[in-house]
């Protein structure tokens, strides 16, 4: 997908960095989905994306298109470049469960992503299997925090200020998987 971008100057990275920013849109970098960067019509499967990106930060420590820069972050994502740790049972791994919904959330073309005919996609995913969506609403949480006032952090994990995956995040020295290819 990359490559059809460079190849035609109206759609280079850089020319479609420009005009998002130009366009000025609101949104955190790294949750961004690659069609709206470039401006393209977009529908709900934005938020699947983000959904994605969400599940990866939450499972591994990071976002997975990270960058001290917002352009290069823009750049990672619209090369769709993701660093993707083993898959297995073992330590450090992700389940394969995990992976393909991650993977499948973060789909470059919005028309192929998970959920783009909807929820129940996603609901139905194999990852979810154990999630009684119908009584969701009456399931006691696993945990329930239990600060002891109001500016109480015990909860939170300190988080250095640069993460390994952070410093890894430059693509000279990731280990990283096109997505069109998987």
């Amino acid at each position: 997908m990359s490559s059809d971008l460079n190849q035609n100057p109206q759609f280079s990275k850089m020319s479609v960095i420009a005009k998002y920013n130009k366009q000025k849109i609101i949104g955190t970098p790294d949750y961004i989905a690659p069609e709206i960067i470039k401006g393209e019509e977009q529908s709900y499967t934005v938020d699947w994306w983000a959904l994605g990106i969400i599940l990866y930060e939450l499972l591994l420590g990071a976002t997975p298109f990270t960058d001290k820069n917002p352009q290069k972050v823009f750049e990672n994502i619209l090369d769709s470049y993701i660093e993707w740790p083993g898959v297995g049972t073992g330590e450090g791994e992700i389940s394969p469960e995990a992976f393909d919904l991650m993977k499948r959330l973060l789909e470059y073309d919005p028309t192929k992503r998970l959920g783009s005919g909807g929820a129940n996609e996603i609901m139905q995913h194999p990852f979810f299997k154990e999630i009684n969506w119908s009584n969701l609403r009456y399931e006691d949480p696993p945990f329930v925090p239990e600060p002891k006032n109001i500016v109480d952090t015990q909860y939170f994990a300190f988080k250095p200020e640069e993460s390994e995956l952070v410093k890894n995040a430059t693509r000279r020295n990731r280990k990283t998987i096109r997505k069109d290819v998987i």
